[in-house]
């Protein structure tokens, strides 16, 4: 295990949440996973790579038949060394995992980095009681700095995405082609996912929107984005019969360098009401405007709020919170954070979808260095309960207090949770974020957002580059949520809670079969 706590994880009060970890470079690591979700991941990886290495159980579950759950694959699948045949092979695999585990009832809630190093991607699974699906998922990947790789895409959809990135692309496409059966690429001019200008980033992150926008409106909507090859991210597009076409609306923002906002294509009043955040909520102000309207709006901030420390860190999360605050307001609620860059240093590109303009509150669980959480914004109950699921980390804490006039709540925890997946330490990491997901939610918080916000990174001559801070997660207040969920837990839920009876889930449903190489 690499060290750290070997103690058995903690049980859960409810068996509504799952996580797999994908670990550089060989791993996929269940949490909370029964046998029909073991056999799932086992069968798929069987079907689209080369074998399993070893599959071991890591760690047991407190007085449950819930396990930890380790395959080692054969070879080396989630790193950039591989050749455009393993890429493949992976998009495949993961995205056979989580259409197989959406028809037995398990959603993709978000994709988050919880580590400094090995860690790419931990799903965060939620029990639903939606339909199946029939029609299986297909990926978009961002491919070496200049590529989109489309995998098993209906071939009218296909045809949609080829015509909007000519149109779209302000430089020549350099190929597009069907390279093998199931599977297209578009090499574009320019390295979009790689080191660029402004010009290059802003027609970049601007193309991503529109595609996921195009394709909501031929109702395929983005189910999940994941880090899968130590690089950006692959999209993950879900077919949703019930949506209606032509009626979803995306507006982004991107955090740039140490200092810069940017808004690309976005309507007057996105950015009307960003500046209004800016002006609330970051004191150091506003070091220069950039109006270049329609096409791009710059704000540089005075400091460096995204290679920031201590209190100008949690400053800077107060600010996109407020940020999340202001824009559901006017109808645009945040739904994930984008890899679209190799670049260590890069931070998450914001998309929000539009809705019914709302009034709420949002907080952000933050994880800083290697072991600690901060509370920001969060009501005096979030910190509450958080404290009481917090005081019982197997390994005790080293120091809580309040910090920034009482704004944020910290926590020092004893070992290293968020360096790496590779000690028990990380295992346990993820479950006590599983426990506080579940006691937030049931008090009706909505885990919505996992985004990048910290530009800072450790450069080592020999050996890779790797960042300082992980994901942040933000909740928003969703009052519906009380009227389903259990009571708020006590102090005995970290970690001897009996979950209800595993097996008490509706029968599990066999889909169709399905050929992956002929799309039938």
């Amino acid at each position: 295990m690499g060290g750290g706590c070997s103690l058995p994880l903690p049980s859960l009060p409810t068996n509504n949440y799952m996580a797999i970890a994908i670990t550089m470079s060989d791993r996929m690591t269940l949490l909370y996973a029964g046998q029909q979700e073991i056999d799932i991941v086992r069968q798929s990886i069987l079907t689209f790579w080369n074998g399993i290495n070893q599959e071991k159980v890591k760690l047991e579950v407190q007085n449950s038949p819930l396990t930890c759950y380790e395959f080692k694959l054969r070879g080396y699948p989630f790193t950039m060394l591989g050749d455009t045949q393993s890429s493949i092979q992976i998009r495949r695999m993961t995205s056979k995992i989580l259409f197989d585990l959406y028809n037995i009832g398990w959603k993709l809630m978000i994709s988050t980095d919880l580590s400094r190093y090995s860690d790419l991607t931990t799903w965060i699974f939620q029990r639903h009681n939606n339909a199946p699906i029939n029609v299986p998922l297909f990926t978009i990947g961002f491919s070496s700095t200049d590529k989109l790789q489309i995998n098993d895409c209906p071939p009218n959809i296909l045809q949609l995405i080829r015509d909007l990135v000519r149109k779209l692309w302000y430089k020549p496409i350099q190929k597009d082609e069907l390279i093998s059966e199931g599977t297209h690429v578009i090499k574009l001019q320019g390295t979009p996912w790689g080191f660029v200008n402004k010009d290059e980033s802003c027609h970049a992150r601007h193309l991503v929107r529109e595609l996921i926008q195009m394709l909501a409106n031929n109702q395929f909507t983005l189910y999940g984005n994941s880090n899968l090859k130590s690089s950006a991210d692959t999209l993950f597009f879900q077919y949703d019969a019930n949506s209606v076409p032509e009626s979803a609306e995306f507006s982004s923002l991107s955090l740039n360098k140490c200092d810069r906002i940017r808004l690309i294509h976005v309507s007057d009043a996105v950015i009307a009401t960003v500046e209004d955040a800016v002006k609330m909520n970051w004191s150091n102000g506003v070091q220069e405007t950039i109006d270049e309207r329609p096409f791009c709006f710059e704000m540089k901030l005075r400091g460096n709020p995204w290679w920031a420390h201590g209190s100008e860190a949690i400053a800077a999360r107060k600010l996109i919170t407020n940020l999340f605050e202001k824009m559901a307001g006017i109808g645009y609620y945040p739904i994930t954070g984008l890899d679209i860059s190799r670049k260590t240093n890069d931070k998450s590109y914001l998309l929000f979808k539009r809705g019914t303009p709302f009034q709420t509150k949002f907080f952000c669980l933050s994880l800083n260095q290697t072991d600690l959480i901060r509370l920001i914004n969060a009501p005096p109950n979030i910190v509450e309960a958080g404290k009481t699921i917090i005081a019982h980390w197997p390994m005790g804490l080293q120091e809580e207090k309040k910090l920034y006039d009482g704004v944020s709540y910290q926590v020092k925890l004893k070992g290293n949770p968020w360096s790496t997946m590779f000690r028990g330490d990380g295992f346990h990491g993820r479950a006590l974020l599983l426990a506080l997901l579940t006691s937030y939610t049931s008090i009706g918080w909505r885990l919505v957002c996992s985004a990048d916000t910290s530009a800072k990174y450790i450069h080592q001559d020999k050996g890779p580059d790797y960042p300082i801070d992980v994901h942040s997660w933000w909740f928003m207040y969703d009052e519906s949520l009380c009227m389903y969920s259990q009571p708020a837990p006590d102090a005995n839920l970290y970690p001897a809670i009996p979950p209800p009876v595993y097996g008490a889930q509706p029968p599990a449903y066999a889909p169709p079969a399905y050929d992956y190489a002929t799309k039938r």
